[in-house]
């Protein structure tokens, strides 16, 4: 195989992959993203709050029925602006037991958990000011969004594929470049 016929191989493979991702990272609308730890004495904890591009959590139109059997607890989140109006509302259920897979035909265990970890990702929304975890209708948690402005940032990050695609395109430049003015003499 020539050089030309490998540059241009190695380009075209690069590209079937790199195209993909990339659409699939521009699709990506801004949202913001919590990692919260939900108890089940109903408090929360806020592990991490950021605004980034993601999807949006698949929430739930109305709320779940709990159920003692399955401990499954229901929940909702509300997003609020300045003026107290709901922006957006969501339900979720968390399950708080933990059990053989059904495939795995095992019996006589069934674990309870005190806490559970979720990731719950937001539309991001300019007039968003509050965000509130219900547990059916009590309020658990209340977390204030914080302003965009904050210092240090220096400027919008640069996505990963971008990046990744510039490093593989340079890298295949360089193969070729060092193949095309040496060669292996057998």
């Amino acid at each position: 195989m020539t050089a030309k016929k490998f540059l241009l191989a190695t380009v075209f493979l690069s590209l079937m992959f790199i195209f993909p991702l990339a659409r699939a990272a521009a699709t990506d609308d801004k949202i913001f993203y919590l990692d919260l730890i939900f108890y089940r004495n109903g408090t929360v904890l806020l592990k991490d709050f950021k605004s980034q591009f993601g999807t949006v959590t698949n929430f739930l139109p109305e709320p779940i029925q709990e159920n003692d059997e399955e401990d499954i607890l229901s929940y909702s989140v509300i997003m609020l602006s300045k003026d107290s109006k709901t922006l957006f509302k969501g339900y979720f259920g968390i399950g708080f037991r933990a059990g053989p897979l059904p495939l795995e035909n095992e019996t006589g265990y069934d674990v309870q958990l005190n806490q559970r970890e979720q990731f719950i990702r937001l539309p991001f929304l300019e007039d968003a000011k509050t965000i509130q975890f219900f547990h059916l209708s009590s309020l658990i948690f209340e977390y204030e969004i914080p302003t965009e402005e904050t210092p240090g940032k220096k400027g919008p990050e640069i996505p990963w594929i971008y990046v990744g695609a510039a490093a593989l395109l340079a890298t295949i430049l360089v193969v070729y470049l060092i193949r095309k003015n040496y060669t292996i003499k057998l």
